[in-house]
């Protein structure tokens, strides 16, 4: 892994580890994660431990001999000038990125001819009554602010947006 190659380089500081872990480390991680939901809380856990043990101890993901920690592993991330470490917030980072997709969702023109936004759209402004649709027509254009949790809803029966749509949702909250 990513990790286990930065480990293995004596030369890298707490700092350069920290910058290494953002940039080389959870690169194709984000990649992925901006089309898709976070990963599990599990999954979430082991790369933060991963990253505290790699940017703090310069020690590869599961240790054999495990050390005394130095810092906390919330002081990690941010810059340096900030007080941080150079690690990369990730789980900021990737909701912003479905924040942007979300604001790039409700502010592209209605006439666009990008064929994502249009899909999406279509979906949202689909009519509940036709045959084969059990998607509510009241996720208008403001509806991508509204919440999976709000408790004003209508009447009838509702299948939630899809995933894509859900996530520039909650990226907008």
């Amino acid at each position: 892994s990513a990790f286990k190659r930065l480990s293995h380089i004596p030369q890298l500081s707490t700092f350069g580890r920290g910058f290494g872990s953002a940039s080389y480390g959870v690169s194709k991680l984000l990649y992925a994660a901006e089309f898709s939901d976070l990963p599990d809380d599990r999954f979430q856990a082991a790369l933060r431990r991963a990253m505290a043990q790699l940017v703090d101890r310069g020690q590869p993901p599961n240790p054999s001999q495990p050390k005394f920690p130095g810092v906390a592993a919330q002081l990690l991330p941010g810059s340096p000038k900030e007080g941080g470490f150079g690690a990369l917030p990730w789980q900021e980072h990737i909701r912003a990125r479905h924040a942007w997709w979300g604001a790039f969702f409700v502010t592209a023109p209605v006439d666009t001819d990008i064929p994502w936004v249009r899909i999406g759209r279509a979906y949202l402004a689909a009519d509940p009554d036709h045959p084969g649709l059990d998607r509510c027509c009241w996720w208008g254009p403001l509806a991508v602010f509204d919440s999976d949790k709000d408790t004003q809803r209508p009447a009838t029966r509702c299948r939630p947006p899809p995933p894509p749509i859900r996530r520039m949702i909650a990226g907008l909250q």
